[in-house]
């Protein structure tokens, strides 16, 4: 995850008018004190409808609030025009080595592009207020990690799925972890489509090796694997989740690992289902943004340890596959 960013100017905006952080939401019709929170201390930036808001309330143009104008984005062809013209003149961030560069640099002409995708897909009318009205709220360990191997297990067309990096590369080896993919098998086994998303974020080149072994493993098991360089991704989609799913057409799933009880929410609106199916699916063939695994992983130049590690935990759902279970397995270990 980005560096968090203090936006001192929106904080002086509130002070200036006396108002606590649940005073101010109550003013503007935030739905809760972590929003606003995440606006003045993590850089986030408020959805279109707060943005107005915002300049409404305290009479100040968002430069002064602490945002930036968001760039008119032309048509998306021009788009990727530029972002090949320009790929060249970019000089990497400082922990990327050479040969990784060139394909894992975040590029503000792949921002712009990713924003000119989210503007395609989705209506203005799709703000943070829907929160309130339109999803049950799980909390992430006690609740939605016991239904959502039986919710993944009923999908009959394709599930759409998400790992960010930062926040999930350990989780697949957990015992959770390990049970979903066991439940993602299932779901090939009856030849149900899986795409999923790899959202890499970090500059950490230990955590992004990590991150495509992870996605290795479910490319080698039938998963359609895509691995996604789009900069800033959070703060662009609508609600800012860490990342989503979505589950044939019945429900999306928005995850937010970054909070200090990690919930999830289940969107159930079947309008903004169908904007975020259509995102995801053209997020997932832009070219630009993403590609496949395999070129990803040669254009790396990992060495022999990188397959090593890919066939130990290949090896050890085969195993799981053929106990059955995590419990079973470990009995018999």
């Amino acid at each position: 995850m980005g560096q968090k960013q203090l936006n001192e100017k929106l904080i002086n905006a509130r002070l200036s008018k006396q108002w606590t952080q649940e005073e101010a939401c109550e003013k503007l019709g935030v739905p809760s004190a972590r929003t606003w929170q995440r606006w003045e201390r993590e850089g986030v930036t408020p959805s279109l409808y707060f943005r107005k808001k915002l300049c409404e309330v305290f009479c100040l143009s968002l430069e002064d609030l602490g945002f930036e104008q968001p760039t008119s984005i032309g048509n998306i062809s021009s788009t990727r025009e530029r972002a090949h013209s320009n790929t060249s003149e970019k000089e990497p961030p400082p922990l990327l080595t050479p040969k990784n560069a060139s394909l894992f640099k975040a590029q503000t002409t792949d921002e712009k592009l990713l924003q000119t995708i989210i503007e395609r897909n989705f209506s203005r009318d799709l703000t943070e207020e829907l929160l309130a009205s339109n999803i049950k709220t799980m909390n992430f360990r006690d609740e939605w990690q016991y239904v959502v191997n039986n919710l993944v297990a009923e999908a009959k067309s394709e599930l759409r799925a998400m790992v960010f990096d930062v926040e999930l590369t350990r989780w697949w080896n957990t015992i959770a972890g390990q049970i979903y993919m066991m439940t993602n098998i299932g779901l090939l086994k009856k030849k149900i489509p899986i795409k999923r998303i790899f959202i890499l974020s970090s500059l950490d080149m230990r955590l992004r090796m990590n991150t495509l072994i992870t996605a290795y493993v479910h490319h080698k098991i039938g998963v359609n694997v895509r691995i996604c360089k789009a900069a800033n991704f959070q703060n662009n989609i609508p609600f800012k989740p860490d990342m989503f799913s979505v589950h044939d057409n019945l429900f999306v799933t928005l995850y937010y690992f970054s909070l200090e009880k990690p919930i999830t929410n289940l969107l159930l609106e079947t309008k903004h289902i169908a904007e975020f199916t259509s995102f995801y699916d053209d997020l997932f063939e832009d070219d630009q943004l993403c590609s496949d695994v395999e070129s990803v992983v040669a254009r790396s130049h990992y060495n022999e340890s990188f397959f090593t590690t890919v066939k130990t935990e290949l090896n050890m759902l085969y195993t799981l596959e053929k106990y059955g279970s995590v419990t079973e397995l470990a009995r018999r270990l």
